[in-house]
């Protein structure tokens, strides 16, 4: 249970450093902060990133981009296509409706 947190980046920040310095203090030393340099996620790791081979935080902050589907336009689009999936299910249950009536 939460292992994906929503909300203010430097509380988040604030919480994961909390949530290292009590894994350090149960014995696991190489316990770390990972995302904290802006890469846009935050991970409490057990051990280096390299050993999850995860890159080095320094080269993609400031390099992250959204995905395609997270612009303005992708948005649309996903509600379009929601909207036409949810009409043809009220389509298609209308239907069933109908021919059980009869």
């Amino acid at each position: 249970m939460g292992a994906i947190t929503f909300g203010d980046r430097d509380e988040l920040i604030s919480k994961g450093e909390s949530r290292v310095n009590t894994l350090i203090d149960k014995g696991r030393d190489q316990a770390n902060l990972y995302g904290a340099e802006g890469t846009g996620v935050l991970l409490v790791l057990d051990y280096d990133p390299s050993d999850y081979e995860l890159p080095d935080e320094s080269s993609l902050a400031g390099n992250m981009s959204l995905p395609s589907f997270a612009s303005p336009a992708g948005g649309l689009t996903i509600m379009a296509a929601l909207g036409g999936l949810g009409l043809s299910c009220f389509r298609k249950l209308r239907t069933a409706r109908e021919d059980n009536v009869e």
